[in-house]
């Protein structure tokens, strides 16, 4: 078996290995995107690694450093995503020794520990991770709406710009969050980026952000065959990340923000909506009762120094490229 980094010629190879490794259950998806690698693109400092068996692509995983915080002290973390083994190949370590691989990258650049993302109903993939040392630390909620019309005349107008506005607000709301990173705005600002804002008479004021995800990649179900042509492609329609939310505390305010985002993707041929909430977090009551799937996910963390764990803080930040 070899180990070496990705190449431009292996995303026809990977995408297939991405259709024989779908996750999810009862409703198993894969992701479909032009290039496998662009994930991994959206961050500063990535690798990705494929394990060829006598020269065909088995394996494949990425993995990407963030400077951020943990219980308020500064840190560099490594994100772990995209993990695949061919079936015809599993159980022969390959897996094991691609994650060793990536963590050992990860360590010589820094890296205290790293943190990845796996659905709940994944099994297989949490007690492989639990018996590589990752704990799981709280649930993650992926969250989908469709679009949907303003059936009444809201009582305030939403704005939006392709400008990163109230970015201290922002930063207000989001610095004292573990895993927070700045800078996602100046990663996905090519893909449709937009900010939408909302203030009353009483100069209450709510605001999100979202970015075209279809962009990178988008989940499809596993029985969907991938589309061929770019008229295949535009029908399955875009899907808009949000993320860099203030003013939660506005419930009402945030709905109705919410509702004219909704109005507008009918007309722009959004296909859905995507929004990550930690459970910890209050959040408005629409944010449950409006969606339309619901997708748990854990989120867990390997330490790289033996007897260090993170203290971890009471909230943490959702990056809006990692799912």
């Amino acid at each position: 078996m070899q180990i070496r980094p990705y190449q431009p010629e292996d995303d026809p190879l990977l995408m297939q290995l991405e259709r024989q490794c779908p996750r999810g259950f009862p409703n198993p998806f894969v992701h479909f995107r032009r290039r496998f690698i662009a994930r991994a693109e959206l961050y500063k400092e990535s690798l990705t690694l494929v394990a060829l068996d006598q020269g065909q692509i088995v394996g494949v995983s990425s993995i990407v450093l963030k400077d951020t915080f943990i219980g308020g002290i500064p840190v560099k973390v490594a994100y772990t995503f995209d993990s695949r083994v061919a079936p015809t190949h599993r159980r022969r370590g390959i897996g094991h020794t691609l994650v060793n691989e990536k963590l050992k990258w990860a360590v010589q650049r820094g890296a205290v520990g790293a943190y990845s993302l796996i659905i709940a109903t994944n099994q297989a993939s949490l007690g492989m991770v639990a018996k590589s040392g990752y704990k799981k630390v709280r649930l993650i909620l992926y969250l989908e709406y469709t679009p949907y019309p303003i059936l009444e005349t809201p009582l305030y107008n939403a704005e939006f710009t392709d400008s990163p506005a109230d970015h201290d607000l922002v930063d207000a709301t989001f610095y004292p969050r573990d895993l927070y990173v700045p800078y996602v705005v100046d990663r996905v600002r090519d893909y449709d980026y937009q900010r939408w804002s909302i203030r009353d008479e009483q100069d209450n004021y709510a605001a999100l952000s979202v970015y075209n995800q279809s962009h990178v990649f988008m989940q499809i179900s596993a029985d969907d065959p991938y589309p061929k042509t770019e008229a295949e492609i535009n029908r399955l329609g875009r899907n808009l990340q949000i993320f860099d939310e203030v003013g939660m505390h506005n419930g009402k305010l945030m709905h109705a923000l919410f509702q004219w985002l909704r109005d507008d993707a009918i007309v722009s041929n959004v296909n859905r909506l995507t929004w990550l909430v930690d459970r910890n977090d209050p959040v408005p009551h629409f944010i449950l009762a409006d969606a339309s799937e619901q997708k748990d996910y854990w989120l867990l963390f390997k330490s790289f120094h033996d007897g260090w764990e993170p203290n971890w803080s009471e909230r943490v930040y959702l990056d809006p490229r990692d799912l």
